[in-house]
């Protein structure tokens, strides 16, 4: 394993910050957030689950291997866009 040399370190500080890597999972059927437990539904950001891409996968995967529904796409957790535009982000999101 190699480590990132310094000027690394920085170049990619500048770049996205840990707020800027989470995402936010959204139920666009119910337009409710996951809660933070993982179960259930919260409509405001407040009690929403907040974490990492390959943390929202393992919850995905989780609820799948239990045979249960996953409704939720993710959305960026650091800039939560107004009703009007979740769809939108929420396209974007399924094409990439």
């Amino acid at each position: 394993m190699s480590y990132p040399m310094q000027k690394d370190k920085r170049h990619i500080s500048r770049d996205r910050t840990t707020a800027q890597l989470q995402v936010r999972l959204f139920d666009p059927v119910n337009r409710s957030y996951l809660h933070m437990s993982g179960q259930g539904l919260a409509k405001e950001t407040t009690w929403s689950w907040r974490g990492y891409r390959y943390q929202a996968n393992v919850l995905r995967r989780r609820a799948l291997n239990a045979g249960k529904d996953w409704p939720f796409t993710t959305v960026p957790a650091d800039e939560i866009p107004a009703p009007a535009d979740l769809d939108a982000v929420i396209l974007e999101e399924s094409r990439q």
